[in-house]
């Protein structure tokens, strides 16, 4: 399965805007976002955002993955590499 790129900015998007309970609007989000610099994902929301990423694209992400992640991309990447796993 392929991962849409746009897609997946715009669910990390929705979910960093529910995390520091800001309107989505309000927030730059690409495929360098740093995800602890630019967005402030911490090691406990790291944890939530590979539970949301398991469901949202039906794939076992480890935390450890997610956490290891620099940036958006670097997420996105984790997250197709597991969905073509499950081809």
């Amino acid at each position: 399965m392929s991962i849409d790129q746009q897609d997946f900015i715009t669910r990390i998007r929705g979910f960093v805007a529910d995390l520091r309970g800001v309107d989505e609007s309000h927030l730059e989000v690409g495929l360098d976002s740093d995800l602890r610099n630019d967005l402030d994902v911490d090691s406990l929301s790291s944890v939530e955002l590979a539970l949301q990423l398991d469901e949202w694209y039906s794939v076992e992400l480890e935390d450890a993955d997610v956490f290891e992640a620099a940036t958006v991309g670097d997420l996105h990447a984790v997250v197709q590499s597991a969905a073509s796993t499950n081809d």
